[in-house]
């Protein structure tokens, strides 16, 4: 990209300060009266999506929410309704995610492996050859 050195960007927090009446459940001096977040990012056309990413969980850790809570949050937007199966199914083997249908097919077909082993195993001859059907019913 080009480098624009008028590129920014900027995200603020607000919150203000209600005053500490009997409805507030607060106990005086443990809340902070107000505060203003303010988070600059410069030349953001230099930037990839995962730095922006990154700066905006900074962001959120300074409002006060936790690592797994933004988590929770970023996976909830990646595997949303509206996301198709195509890119669900690409971010899943981008990342080594395997849906749950996915594992039931699985382990339906190891399930039916290890049956199919089973049945080798119980039919091996003396020398270690696979008896088919008939010998082995024959015996």
């Amino acid at each position: 990209m080009n480098s624009n050195p008028e590129s920014t960007l900027t995200l603020v927090y607000t919150s203000k300060w209600e005053g500490q009446g009997r409805g507030t459940g607060f106990i005086y001096g443990e809340t902070i009266p107000e505060q203003t977040i303010t988070m600059e990012l410069p030349d953001v056309d230099e930037l990839t999506s995962v730095q922006v990413t990154r700066w905006f969980i900074q962001f959120l850790g300074a409002l006060g929410y936790n690592t797994r809570c933004i988590q929770k949050g970023l996976a909830e937007n990646l595997f949303a309704d509206g996301i198709s199966r195509e890119e669900k199914e690409w971010l899943s083997k981008e990342y080594e995610l395997t849906f749950n249908e996915d594992l039931d097919k699985y382990y339906t077909n190891r399930k039916e492996t290890e049956a199919e082993w089973d049945r080798i195993n119980k039919n091996r001859g003396p020398m270690g050859t696979v008896l088919t059907t008939e010998e082995s019913t024959n015996d």
